[in-house]
């Protein structure tokens, strides 16, 4: 079995990718294409991403996160109407990226879900904390009310993800863009009451 990544270097993975993604400028002539420059690094860092997971699979009883929750639904939570969502990596089901119809928006680039195990939780929890105290204007905070264990990592106000546990399924839901934290939480609160009783 492969070894699992140096927590450092996970960290510097996750730093890496929060300033690739600010980097990227959404240019109108360009439409949809600086979209999904973004969700391309995104899935490549997602491995690695330390909110994200552990080496280990994932063990969620529902493999297809697309099928969880709707676009209206969706659209429903953000404020914003959203895309049908879309598996970025070709037979990677457990991800699944939405992005608001017309285009990227400063609020809101994408969203993303991510199944998760259990183990890929826990694990990546510790880890979280170290993260958001090594990045300036980060946090992490455990949440309540979501599942049998949640917490909540902000980076910058520009990703924003909440993680959430039930059983031996867990979940990752991700706001990419900068739109207020109480926002981003009450509406990733309300999809992670949706997603949850069906893993």
């Amino acid at each position: 079995m492969p070894r699992a990544a140096h927590p450092v270097r996970r960290i510097g993975a996750l730093n890496d990718f929060h300033k690739r993604v600010t980097r990227v400028n959404i240019h109108p002539s360009r439409g949809e294409y600086g979209v999904n420059r973004i969700i391309r690094l995104a899935v490549r860092i997602i491995p690695v991403c330390v909110v994200c997971a552990s080496l280990a699979p994932a063990q969620a009883a529902t493999a297809d996160a697309c099928a969880v929750i709707t676009p209206d639904q969706l659209s429903a939570a953000v404020g914003v109407p959203m895309d049908e969502g879309k598996y970025v990596t070709p037979g990677f089901t457990r991800t699944c990226t939405w992005v608001p119809k017309g285009g990227a928006t400063p609020t809101i680039k994408f969203f993303t879900l991510y199944l998760q195990s259990s183990v890929d939780f826990d694990t990546g929890k510790g880890l979280a904390q170290m993260a958001a105290a090594a990045k300036p204007n980060s946090s992490f905070g455990q949440v309540s009310g979501v599942g049998d264990d949640a917490y909540v990592v902000n980076f910058g106000g520009t990703i924003i993800s909440l993680l959430a546990r039930k059983s031996g399924a867990a979940i990752k839901l991700t706001w990419y863009g900068a739109t207020q934290a109480d926002k981003v939480l009450t509406a990733e609160k309300s999809l992670a009451a949706r997603i949850l009783p069906q893993l």
